[in-house]
């Protein structure tokens, strides 16, 4: 199996994944942000290549506007995302907590209305009221929800991290025990 022979690239896997969620573990608030900015960057440097490109279909007299439109909006929301990446990550986690509150509430009149006490009526019951608790948690600390998210995150993260390592190791092995070379 000449895949084992690469039992290296998981080892550098397993690391890298380690450190990222030991990184995110230490510091979320500032991995958050960080992975944001990171974001923020691609999408303005990907604004930029397309901005370019729409220049040069211009000038070469093809089709021009929508890569123009695209690149535009692209550079601005890049902007914005550097400028205030906490203000975005607030946004988008307070747009979870609203979705979370409102299936809450679904859940919640399904379990109502559910005519058996079955499993189905409290598995819905506590969902709904999981889904509210969970919602209005996060509607009022929108950035620590957030660092919560990332915090689990990187515990998973690390788990992956070790998981690749270990099979790395046990790939290495069979490697050395059984001499694999080119076969697939």
């Amino acid at each position: 199996m000449k895949f084992f022979n690469y039992w290296w690239i998981y080892t550098i896997k397993g690391i890298i994944f380690s450190v990222i969620g030991i990184i995110a573990l230490l510091s979320p608030d500032m991995t958050l942000i960080s992975l944001l900015t990171y974001l923020g960057i691609i999408i303005l440097t990907f604004g930029i290549i397309l901005l370019a490109n729409g220049i040069y279909r211009f000038k070469n007299k093809k089709d021009w506007r929508s890569l123009m439109y695209q690149s535009i909006l692209d550079i601005i929301i890049g902007i914005i995302i550097i400028s205030f990446p906490k203000e975005i990550i607030n946004i988008f986690i307070i747009l979870f907590s609203i979705i979370a509150i409102i299936l809450g509430i679904y859940l919640l009149i399904i379990s109502y209305k559910i005519q058996s006490k079955g499993i189905s009526k409290n598995t819905f019951l506590l969902t709904g009221v999981l889904s509210l608790i969970i919602g209005i948690l996060f509607l009022f600390n929108p950035f620590e929800g957030a660092m919560l998210i990332t915090s689990l995150a990187g515990i998973l993260f690390l788990i992956l991290g070790l998981i690749v390592l270990y099979t790395s190791i046990n790939m290495r092995r069979q490697v050395k025990l059984n001499g694999f070379t080119d076969e697939f």
